[in-house]
Formats: structure tokens, sequence, C-alpha cells
């Protein structure tokens, strides 16, 4: 009886595997030119490893760039490049229009070409002017141009309205403590009128002030055609810094003892203690005793210069200190 045969042929697993592997040879060591290029060759070689929407994802991952948000001259920022030194007479390109007291004697001018700008210019000695115009900063005074003429250097830089020593002196009205906050604050909201900013960006330049006191807070005039500059706290440091490995608070300790008791120097030089300590927080007298001793770091996070405080608070008394100067300066009329 004839019985029935199946087939049953088998393919070793050495026999596929090398058709495999020599398969995979051929693909390799192809020389084939397209008309279109080697792109047109990965291409195609892509499209049998990968589908086409992977390969899709991943050309546009490679294109997309991350933006990142930018702002300059921030505190922990490269040293700026200082502006060019003219060797010239400043007078050439501005007019000389009077003194004033602004952080030390300087000369208020002007261009002397359309449209006109206001400027201060400060007579230096030496050319440290150079190196600070590397440390610019917006609540620093800043270096505009540089000139020399005749071995002398002149710095032009920002023309500013009022003192803080003004301001203390010619309001009406006593300061509060909001007002103090907003002069010294830390500026972690706002970096308008910021004393601990400015101080602390010279501090990572191994820089600190030697005379920081009222008389070298200014403020810039209010301007409609920046209006984010109106009332912005400008710190004189020109002829005023010297290397140091720290800074100390004590100076901006001692610029918040003179608004709290309207500009009367401290009694000793050793403490700030207050004469009246009642319309004060204990925050504020605690501000002060660890300013007598403690360095810019150690009252970083104090809550007295931690709070936001608009700095539109001070263009009231800015604007009173001006009035004030203008009318000192208009002769009085001879009597009937």
């Amino acid at each position: 009886m004839e019985s029935k045969s199946q087939r049953r042929t088998r393919f070793g697993e050495d026999q596929s595997s090398t058709a495999k592997y020599h398969s995979e040879d051929v693909d390799i060591k192809r020389k084939t030119k397209f008309p279109g290029g080697t792109e047109l060759l990965k291409l195609s070689l892509q499209r049998k490893d990968k589908p086409p929407s992977v390969a899709k994802a991943e050309v546009q991952s490679t294109v997309q760039v991350p933006r990142l948000p930018f702002k300059a001259n921030l505190p922990t920022s490269t040293p700026s490049k200082p502006p060019p030194t003219r060797n010239e007479s400043p007078w050439n390109t501005y007019t000389h229009l009077g003194l004033l007291e602004r952080g030390g004697e300087v000369t208020t001018a002007c261009t002397r070409v359309v449209p006109v700008k206001m400027v201060a210019v400060k007579r230096l000695s030496s050319d440290f002017a150079k190196e600070l115009a590397t440390c610019q900063h917006e609540n620093l005074l800043s270096v505009l141009e540089l000139y020399k003429h005749d071995g002398t250097f002149f710095v032009i830089t920002d023309y500013t309205v009022a003192t803080l020593k003004q301001i203390i002196g010619s309001s009406s009205r006593p300061l509060q403590e909001l007002h103090i906050s907003a002069i010294c604050q830390q500026g972690r909201y706002s970096s308008r009128v910021i004393v601990f900013k400015g101080m602390q960006h010279l501090s990572r330049f191994g820089l600190t002030h030697q005379n920081l006191d009222s008389s070298r807070i200014l403020f810039m005039p209010e301007s409609r055609i920046a209006p984010e500059k109106s009332g912005l706290v400008k710190i004189a440091y020109f002829d005023e810094c010297h290397r140091a490995q720290s800074t100390s608070a004590r100076p901006l300790g001692l610029i918040a003892f003179e608004m709290m008791e309207q500009g009367s120097p401290p009694e000793t030089e050793e403490k700030l203690v207050l004469r009246h300590p009642g319309p004060w927080s204990p925050e504020a007298s605690n501000f002060l005793y660890i300013t007598n001793w403690g360095t810019l770091k150690d009252i970083e996070e104090h809550k007295f210069i931690k709070r936001y405080v608009s700095p539109t608070v001070m263009v009231p008394f800015i604007e009173y200190a001006r009035w004030d100067c203008i009318e000192s300066l208009t002769p009085s009329k001879p009597q009937s």
C-alpha cells in the first residue's frame, strides 16, 4: 500500500544567517552612484531601517534651536568693553554750563549739536577710569566717553538732578521706612532704585567704595523718552574705589541711618545706634545692627532689603529737591 509522503524540507540556521549577512555586506559595500549624489544614497539607506515619520522627526529636532533669555550687564557678567580714549579736549564736543556737587565736583555740559543732550563731565588725575569702565552696571554712573587732554582724563557720565543728601535736607515731609527700603532694597523684583546691587556689582570686580554716603547717591531725571530711567539711582564712584577682598555693609547702614535720623550723623563711629528708634520696625533696627560688623553677604537675605517697594515712591522727593535747588539759585528781587 502506497503511503502518503509529507514534505519536510528544513533550511538550516547557518544557511539563513549566512544569507542575511551576505545581504548586509552587499548593502554596505555597494558603491552605486545615484544621480542625486550621496545624500540620496544616505536617505535610501535610512528609509530601509526607519519609517519616514521617525526620520522626519529627527531632522526637525536637529533644526530647532532653543532660545535662551539674555540680559546685558548682569552682576555676574564678564567685564564690559570700555569706550576708546579720545586724545582731545572734551570741550570740542560739549559746552560748559556750570559746576555742581554730584558725589564730588562735576561740570554740567551739553552737546554742541542737535539733538542736545545733557551730561556731566568728571575730571580725573589718573587713568583708573579705564578700569572702572569695564564694570558697568545700571546702578553705577555710566562711562559714556573718555577723553585725555594735557595729561588729564575726563569722563563723560550721566546727568543727574539730585542727591540723596539734598532729598534728606530739603524735604518738608520726613522719609518713612518704605522710602528707605526703596533705596536700600536688594532688588529681587525691581532694579531701578537699588544701592545694594551697585555695591554688590563693584565687589564682584574686587572693588569697594571708600566714601559711600548720601551725597554720592544720585538720581536720574524724569524722562518721557526713556521712562524706565526716571528716578533711577546711580552711585558716584569715580576716584572713590580701591581693591578689597570683601565689602563691608556699613556704608549701606550709614545711608539708612542718615535717612532715619534726617541727616544727622551717628554719635559714635563704632556703632549705628538710633536716637529715636520708635518709628522704625524691629527689622530696620536689626538691619542697622548687622551693618555695624557684617559684609554684603551677611545682609543679602535680610528681610529689610528683600521686601519690594515701588521705586516711584521717591519721585515726589526727587522733584521737591530739584525745585528747592532751583529756588536757591534764583537771585532775589530788590525790595521796593
